[in-house]
């Protein structure tokens, strides 16, 4: 991506967010930020203590090519 906030240019991949702690102030503001910029994000389903959770939701998430893990 080019400068901040800026579209993806041709041939470019759009970056794609997991987010943990959609309930928390700092997880529902960054989801809140991205939603605004129109950047794709999803929230994480499982809690981080559950390593086998988390690691269910980037495989979910890959599919629809995560490429940033925000904890």
């Amino acid at each position: 991506m080019g400068q901040r906030g800026s579209k993806p240019s041709a041939g470019e991949e759009t970056p794609k967010f997991l987010i943990y702690g959609k309930s928390g102030w700092i997880g529902g503001l960054v989801g809140d930020l991205l939603k605004e910029q129109g950047i794709p994000f999803e929230y994480g389903r499982s809690r981080l203590e559950d390593r086998r959770g988390i690691e269910a939701d980037i495989r979910r998430v890959r599919d629809g090519a995560c490429t940033f893990l925000v904890l």
